[in-house]
């Protein structure tokens, strides 16, 4: 069950992303119910701790393949602009050991927070991802706005549209509006 699992949530990550933001919706980080979660050590984490910089939150699972695949990817990000205000931050909807063991074995340098499977549907939900698709990764301006949501992989023509701006200074997209990935 777990192989199909991952399989279609694979598969899922490669369909695109619908653009419309729903009426009503919340585009805004300090909005909405705050995201509190232990990390892979057991110490609980709130993600208003990294609220003023641009925070590249990524939900993944350890058996989800291209979770693996975009996970040194993000480890680079975070190693060459952390300094510059990025901090990524990941919720793993998995296990804290297997977890923590994989934080450990490839060398994640940016907070690994955990949640079970039953609530991480839930916060994928809340954070705009009704398909539950893995991974997903949203881009917060250091003002709390929301301004980007990838389902499926986050690569470098992302980083350099959407977060590098924010780095750089420059005003994110009107608010009023999330961009999707098309």
């Amino acid at each position: 069950m777990r192989v199909w699992a991952g399989f279609v949530l694979a598969m899922a990550s490669m369909m695109p992303l619908p653009r419309p933001v729903q009426s009503g919706a919340v585009d805004n980080a300090w909005e909405l119910p705050p995201l509190i979660l232990p990390d892979i050590h057991g110490q609980e984490h709130s993600l208003h701790e990294w609220a003023g910089r641009v925070i590249l939150l990524n939900f993944w699972a350890t058996w989800c393949r291209p979770c693996r695949i975009e996970i040194p990817e993000l480890i680079a990000f975070q190693e060459s602009y952390g300094p510059l205000g990025l901090q990524v931050v990941s919720v793993g909807i998995d296990d804290q050991r297997k977890l923590r063991n994989y934080a450990r074995s490839i060398g994640i340098n940016y907070p690994v927070l955990v949640t079970g499977t039953t609530a991480g549907r839930e916060l994928l939900r809340r954070w705009g991802n009704r398909a539950g698709v893995l991974p997903f990764t949203v881009v917060i301006a250091q003002d709390g706005h929301l301004v980007f949501m990838r389902e499926g992989i986050f690569d470098r023509e992302a980083l350099e549209t959407y977060v590098l701006p924010l780095l750089q200074g420059q005003r994110a997209p009107d608010p009023g509006t999330v961009a999707r990935d098309p």
